[in-house]
């Protein structure tokens, strides 16, 4: 996993608070070095609703940064009561300081997204069923959806 920071604004049909944890999917080796951009511009729609303990967003947007423009797609797990369709704008970059916090040393964006750190935070037991999950569902995925993923705490 990699830490990101995100702020923007966004219009639409929205009601209430969420809670959301995301996983952001960068299907192509492109996707991954606009990722990882010193700083990105990001523009899109989503569409979400939770109630309670279940809810569900999907993203689609295009990120424009210092190594490209590309689309990415991102699908959340939501806690709360919301509901809304809306478009947005945001910037987004790396948090160094969370992923220094997270895997004790410093380490950048670019390098876990190459799979460079050691894979002990794996056996985490917060986050061992997510990593299991996202291991299970890439080996479904078909061969052209094959690349680079990110995950992220929001």
């Amino acid at each position: 996993p990699s830490a990101i920071t995100s702020g923007g604004v966004g219009w639409g049909a929205l009601i209430g608070a969420q809670k959301v944890h995301n996983v952001i999917i960068l299907n192509t080796e492109d996707a991954k070095n606009t990722f990882t951009s010193e700083g990105k511009v990001k523009f899109g729609g989503d569409m979400a609703i939770a109630a309670g303990p279940v809810g569900r967003r999907a993203e689609a947007s295009i990120e424009a940064g210092n190594r490209g423009v590309v689309p990415t797609y991102a699908y959340s797990y939501a806690k709360g009561m919301y509901a809304g369709i809306g478009l947005d704008g945001a910037v987004v970059g790396a948090n160094p300081a969370m992923n220094k916090t997270f895997y004790g040393h410093d380490i950048a964006a670019g390098q876990l997204l190459d799979g460079v750190e050691d894979e002990a935070w794996r056996e985490h037991p917060e986050l061992k069923q997510l990593y299991d999950n996202l291991d299970k569902a890439s080996k479904k995925a078909p061969a052209s959806a094959a690349g680079a993923s990110a995950v992220s705490g929001a």
